[in-house]
């Protein structure tokens, strides 16, 4: 799920965020700052989905599982917590159901 979702944010967020945020005209430091956030979302998402690949390989690593799934439910409350502060549907900003869906299993991965 973590590397889908990285596959997800890097493909469709590069079309339907990135595109049309650079061609905005937005300050030049906001579309920075902004174009700088989304890449380190990106390297997240690959972190995380790395640190769920690697017990594959080596054996036990619960602590990158456990590391990456508290990372997980925490983008996921905040993205839950703005929603809700801000009014908006939860359509608006969905990427709390990929969050989600990242946590649930890594976190279940440690019961076992």
């Amino acid at each position: 799920m973590s590397g889908t979702t990285t596959c997800l944010h890097l493909i469709l967020g590069g079309k339907g965020i990135v595109r049309p945020m650079l061609a905005s005209q937005l300050p030049t430091h906001v579309i920075h700052t902004l174009y700088f956030c989304w890449h380190l979302v990106s390297l997240v998402l690959l972190g995380m989905t790395i640190a769920f690949i690697v017990p594959f390989f080596h054996g036990s690593a619960d602590v990158l599982v456990a590391s990456a799934s508290l990372l997980a439910w925490l983008i996921a409350a905040w993205n839950i917590a703005y929603v809700v502060k801000k009014g908006l549907a939860f359509g608006v900003l969905p990427q709390w159901i990929l969050f989600v869906g990242i946590a649930l299993p890594g976190t279940a991965s440690l019961a076992l």
